[in-house]
């Protein structure tokens, strides 16, 4: 199963001195967001993924 990362804030800044990839991952912003990397930014999403659900009721 894949998992990601969720970044929030007001300003979020992601820098890398190289590559910069974000996989399966959420970034939120209120007012600026930024990506910096020396090389390549890669934002891809996730290829193997599950979603699982339960529900119990009792009486």
């Amino acid at each position: 199963m894949a998992s990601g990362s969720a970044f929030g804030g007001n300003t979020v800044a992601l820098a890398a001195g190289n590559d910069l990839k974000v996989t399966n991952s959420t970034i939120l912003s209120d007012d600026a967001a930024s990506l910096i990397a020396k090389c390549d930014i890669t934002i891809a999403a996730a290829t193997d993924t599950s979603i699982e659900s339960q529900h119990r009721s009792v009486k």
